[in-house]
């Protein structure tokens, strides 16, 4: 699992919304699921830290899409 934003793995698009956040990212390697843990999880630590407890900070699983065409790329910006 890497522990790091790859070339295969990048950030097109972050938003941040009031309880929630989305992402559009480029995975070439499939490794979209071993990346979101490690971002999430990493995530979770730093936000419990700062509040001094532990447990879940997300109710649930990441969901995915996958973008195959630049039409739908347009689409989803629009969405983020």
């Amino acid at each position: 699992m890497s522990n790091t934003l790859t070339n295969e793995e990048k950030v097109a698009v972050f938003r941040q919304m009031a309880n929630h956040w989305h992402v559009q990212l480029v995975d070439l390697d499939g490794s979209l699921s071993d990346f979101v843990g490690f971002w999430t999880g990493n995530l979770a630590r730093a936000v419990n830290r700062l509040r001094r407890r532990e447990g879940s900070v997300f109710a649930r699983r990441f969901s995915a899409e996958p973008v195959l065409d630049v039409d739908a790329a347009a689409r989803m910006l629009r969405y983020l």
